[in-house]
């Protein structure tokens, strides 16, 4: 377009100033003042270098007033770079080495006021030049003085343009300003709107430090090092940043967890009770890991959703907390209250909590019992719509787990559920499968999980119907139905079963009766006091040898039906009837058969012979003596049932009743344990010592 010559280098060089000063003057639209500027630098190698410095002073000549809008700045660093290798530059009649002028120049920009609306385009611009140690020391420096200067709503492109700068090296101090810059924000906006465009403001803030560190990990790895050195505090915003960046860096995930675990550990081991106890604690910032926490979570529930499923994380590191550490408890209640508000105010992550819940629940872990309190804390304070949409998580995680957990865990975790439970027909009838497969099981924990579970429903049944509209008495029956299965299965089955139905019987007086009369046909099997009195030991442990021919081995005697914890139940049902205004009518027929049980013992003419458990009885390894031992077992269970019956009922004779029973029982003690001495070889007894 220009022909090589010098009139013609003049007359571009004078076009190039003329646009250069309309730039500056802000004389055309965004847009075209984009297309000029492009224009500009197509023509920028033709312009003569003697007049850069020309260019300079205009462009600096223009920061304070900043009419325009910060295009002319692209200029700036393209006229200082050429510059740097000029011994001579000539401006208004003063003539200065290149570097030397370039170096005041920048001295002379970095001491004036920059108005916020051409801080970006100066950063973004002035980046591109490759200042020394000092001059950029400097040049940051104004930038976060600047920075602290700005409205909450600017901040977040100053910090992304910042951030860019990190290529240039030097990563720490940029990094250490930033996480400074925006801490020292914390205090000023405390509380009400401001804090609310503060959260907002961190949450973009975060957004261009997540892209930028999926970019550079080095950069992420940076600010773990600031964040984790001695002098970091605990604020909102650097454990919000430690969140993220466990976010950003998989590899460091853990790593960042276990350090803020450790580090709210360590405060509280190292921090007086009284102080950690006392409001003192909130002033020092970098031991308040409780408050900042709580600013953290706050914050989650409205902007900060970028951090919210690594502050889950956060919470289950917390709860997975080692028992033995000191304070454990307390960091565990604190990853509890974690998940639970987190499942609060957050679909995006219910699911994710719950998983975690029921794989911690399935794995066995040591805390499962906190996690099975974790999902009753989530259930109370859930919406209706909330817990059937639960109720579709959790069929969909799968309970099939159940099963094969510690009897006692799944006990509780019926109990968490039991809301959803009696709500939901799919939950329940699904639960219901499971248990019941389970019950017909051959593995032995398996049918004491179907038991436990099915026993703590029907305890439930009587504690929720009140709250639960449900078909109560229907679902107990049918349970009722499903736990006859129990009664052909191994002794420890039978013994849970009794104590069981024993316990739903205080909570549930309406199926008190159905449960007296499942217990009074099984006693009817082994006891008989009609014309010939008699206990069917017989029947209650099987492998007695009729004949030394026909002895399979001790091994093969063993105790199939608990009579004791039958009629223990048996007593404890009647005992708790017996204050309902509304009594079983089985009540009077079944109280006479215990009260005939209690007399049948205590007759004198019951004699221990008539059990075949006198003197003469042998009690060892042999499979006779373990038949013996698991006689005497049920008789003494009898004796001790019965007692426990005699004093929870009012009469004249009770005192006499118990005196009785225990002298029996202290009887069958004595006896077992002469026939033992007595069966000892003369070789194992000892010899009295010769004073």
């Amino acid at each position: 377009m220009f022909e090589d010559s010098t009139a013609n280098d003049i007359k571009l060089a004078s076009v190039f100033f003329k646009c250069l000063g309309l730039l500056i003057e802000n004389q055309f639209p965004i847009e075209k003042s984009q297309q000029i500027a492009l224009f500009m630098l197509r023509e920028f190698v033709v312009v003569p270098k003697e007049l850069f410095g020309y260019g300079v002073k205009m462009i600096l000549d223009s920061v304070p007033t900043a009419k325009h809008d910060g295009t002319v700045f692209v200029f700036l660093p393209k006229f200082l770079i050429a510059l740097m290798s000029e011994p001579d530059v000539y401006v208004d009649d003063k003539e200065d080495v290149g570097s030397r002028f370039v170096n005041n120049s920048l001295t002379q920009l970095f001491q004036m006021k920059w108005p916020s609306s051409i801080i970006c385009k100066l950063i973004e611009h002035l980046r591109e030049f490759n200042m020394d140690n000092n001059l950029f020391d400097t040049f940051l420096a104004k930038i976060f003085k600047e920075l602290a200067e700005l409205e909450i709503d600017e901040f977040p492109s100053v910090i992304y343009q910042v951030l860019l700068m990190t290529k240039k090296g030097k990563e720490i101090p940029i990094l250490k300003g930033i996480v400074n810059t925006l801490n020292a924000l914390e205090e000023k906006y405390a509380e009400g709107k401001e804090l609310s465009s503060l959260r907002a403001m961190e949450a973009t803030v975060f957004v261009h430090i997540d892209l930028a560190v999926r970019r550079d990990q080095v950069l992420g790895l940076a600010f773990l090092k600031i964040l984790k050195s001695e002098n970091s505090e605990f604020t909102p915003f650097n454990i919000g940043l430690l969140l993220l960046l466990s976010k950003c860096i998989v590899s460091e995930r853990d790593k960042i967890m276990e350090y803020l675990l450790n580090s709210y550990l360590k405060r509280r081991n190292t921090l007086p009770v009284w102080f950690i106890n006392s409001r003192r604690e909130e002033d020092d910032p970098r031991s308040n890991l409780d408050g900042a926490l709580s600013k953290v979570l706050e914050s989650t529930e409205k902007s900060w959703g970028i951090i919210l499923s690594n502050f889950v994380s956060l919470g289950s590191c917390f709860m997975d907390c080692p028992p033995k550490e000191h304070e454990s408890h307390t960091v565990m209640k604190i990853g509890q209250s974690i998940l639970v508000r987190c499942f609060k105010y957050h679909d995006a992550v219910r699911t994710n909590i719950i998983g975690l819940i029921f794989s911690r629940i399935a794995t066995k872990s040591e805390n499962s019992g906190l996690y099975i309190q974790l999902l009753s804390k989530i259930i109370a304070g859930s919406s209706v719509d909330t817990l059937f949409d639960l109720a579709k998580e959790i069929m969909k995680e799968g309970i099939d787990f159940l099963p094969f957990m510690v009897p006692s865990t799944t006990a509780e975790l019926i109990n968490a559920l039991v809301t959803l439970i009696f709500m939901n027909n799919p939950l329940q009838n699904h639960l219901l499968l499971i248990l019941r497969k389970s019950l017909f099981t051959k593995e032995i924990i398996a049918r004491k999980n179907a038991l436990m579970g099915f026993i703590q429903l029907l305890e439930c049944l009587g504690k929720t119907e009140a709250k639960v509209g449900t078909r109560t008495e229907q679902l107990g029956f049918e349970i009722l139905g499903f736990l006859h299965r129990c009664v052909s299965q191994q002794c420890e089955i039978r013994e849970e079963l009794y104590s069981g139905l024993a316990r739903v019987s205080v909570v549930n007086s309406e199926l008190r009766e159905p449960i007296i009369d499942f217990l009074v046909s099984q006693y009817r099997q082994y006891i008989t006091l009609d014309r010939d009195p008699q206990i069917a030991f017989s029947l209650c442990i099987e492998g007695k040898p009729d004949t030394p021919s026909r002895d399979k081995g001790p091994e093969y005697v063993q105790m199939v039906e608990p009579l004791h914890c039958l009629v223990l139940a048996l007593v404890r049902c009647v005992t708790q009837s017996k204050d309902d205004e509304n009594q079983p009518k089985n009540l009077k027929s079944t109280t006479k058969l215990v009260e005939g049980l209690l007399q049948f013992l205590i007759d004198p003419k019951t004699e221990l012979e008539q059990f075949e458990l006198d003197k003469s009885s042998v009690y060892d390894e042999t499979s006779m003596g373990i038949y013996n031992q698991n006689a005497a077992t049920i008789l003494i269970g009898l004796y001790e049932a019965l007692m426990e019956y005699a004093a929870l009922n009012d009469g004249e004779e009770r005192g006499a009743q118990i005196e009785m029973l225990f002298n029996l029982c202290t009887k069958l003690r004595v006896t077992m344990n002469e026939a033992i001495k007595d069966k000892l070889p003369q070789a194992k007894k000892k010899k009295p010592k010769k004073k």
